[in-house]
């Protein structure tokens, strides 16, 4: 199976023939995943490829998590960011 992702707009500076293109619509990334070994691996439009065993997706969903809601705080310019940040590595169990 194969999940496109992150939807991109062609225009004159990002050429169409660099992204990923399924039904007339363009992305910056596809995953591929691997029904019987249950491993997926993330390519972008820079041939980098990120490869993940099926164990892997809860820590990275958990990384992701935290990922946003750190945008967040430091969006809201929390007063004390530094507590918010220990608070979510806390919950997610994180290093940062």
């Amino acid at each position: 199976m194969i999940i496109y992702f992150a939807k991109a707009e062609p225009t004159d500076d990002i050429d169409s023939s660099t992204l990923f293109e399924y039904n007339g619509q363009y992305y910056y990334y596809q995953l591929e995943l691997n029904e019987d070994s249950g491993e997926f691996t993330i390519y972008d439009t820079c041939n980098r490829i990120m490869p993940f065993d099926a164990g892997q997706i809860s820590s990275l969903l958990k990384t992701v998590s935290f990922t946003c809601e750190y945008l967040v705080a430091v969006k809201e310019n929390e007063t004390d960011l530094h507590d918010r940040i220990q608070e979510l590595e806390d919950y997610y169990e994180m290093t940062t």
